[in-house]
């Protein structure tokens, strides 16, 4: 079996997942670099490396998680926090001496990183009209970046309805090629205000009709962006948002509701939060604009159809 790119490769790993077939999820991610082509394998090499130690960690094959931490970390790889507390719990006197090499690379990584952001335009972009943007925040966690971000949460829903697509990449380190929004606030706040003035000089963005959205831990902090009256923002999307009990108050929502703020929240059947659940009530109470879709069968990843999902909630934001 061939598969043509990561993002296929992805979704069938996740259909094996679904349909509970561990076996061959394990083989398909050990056989990854037969499967794939060798750019591909190569470009995602740590991401399925870490996924394949999940795996193994998941099925009591510890030696085998062990052993996969243990070269990545030799070859240089930061690990993510998952990672570094499941070495933690495994009684190997080299473990210590594994886990502060980690946190070395980490430090390293997190020394060298800053803000980054990629911008799509609309086909008929023009400098004497103002346009419409959208900030797009990936997830927290060891694919999280703007390069594979962009390939589930992809710009022509947004280009061609004359809107502005600006992908943003935090600065704070999760692990290699890993970033994440929530480890601090405070810090993802300056990156995106640093995001916002950067691209508002270079780019007529219609001030007035500002929206954020994102993924996972993306969709957690689009949440709090846009409560928290960060950029005044008049919408936000969030796909698979998980916990945000501590994103937002009542008195939040009861501005929000006086601004007219539209929000888009995306679950999948197998994902579903309580906290989600609870935030769509607090919505119901203050007369917050909203709508809310629930994809049966699917867990917490961008759903193979999300460009129609993202068409929908901009038609919804901005009929």
């Amino acid at each position: 079996m061939k598969i043509n790119n990561f993002v296929e490769f992805d979704r069938y790993g996740e259909i094996l997942w679904q349909e509970e077939k561990m076996e061959e999820l394990l083989d398909l991610y050990s056989e990854a670099d037969r499967v794939l082509p060798e750019s591909v394998y190569r470009n995602q090499y740590f991401l399925i490396e870490s996924t394949l130690a999940s795996l193994y960690r998941s099925l009591g094959q510890t030696e085998k998680f062990y052993n996969i931490c243990q070269n990545l970390i030799d070859d240089g790889y930061a690990c993510g926090n998952w990672m570094v507390q499941a070495l933690e719990k495994i009684e190997n006197k080299n473990s210590w001496e594994l886990i502060q090499k980690n946190d070395f690379l980490l430090e390293k990584l997190q020394d060298q990183s800053e803000m980054k952001y990629e911008v799509h335009l609309p086909k008929d972009y023009s400098e004497n009209h103002d346009y419409p943007v959208f900030f797009a925040l990936h997830g927290d966690g060891a694919d999280s970046n703007i390069h594979t971000f962009s390939q589930y949460w992809t710009p022509e829903a947004f280009v061609e309805k004359g809107i502005i697509l600006v992908y943003v990449q935090s600065s704070q380190v999760y692990c290699h090629k890993g970033f994440q929004w929530n480890k601090d606030l405070d810090r993802a706040k300056a990156d995106l205000l640093k995001c916002f003035h950067q691209v508002s000089n270079q780019y007529n963005i219609d001030k007035e009709a500002m929206m954020v959205g994102g993924f996972s831990g993306g969709a957690m902090i689009a949440t709090y962006f846009t409560l928290e009256n960060s950029l005044d923002f008049k919408g936000f999307i969030g796909l698979c948002p998980g916990s945000v009990s501590g994103y937002y108050n009542d008195e939040k929502l009861k501005e929000a509701s006086r601004k007219n703020i539209k929000a888009f929240i995306i679950e999948g059947g197998l994902d579903t939060e309580a906290s989600v659940k609870e935030m769509l009530e607090r919505f119901q109470v203050h007369n917050l604009d909203y709508q809310y879709k629930l994809i049966d069968n699917m867990g917490h990843i961008c759903p193979p159809d999300l460009g129609d999902y993202l068409k929908a909630a901009l038609t919804f934001m901005r009929p």
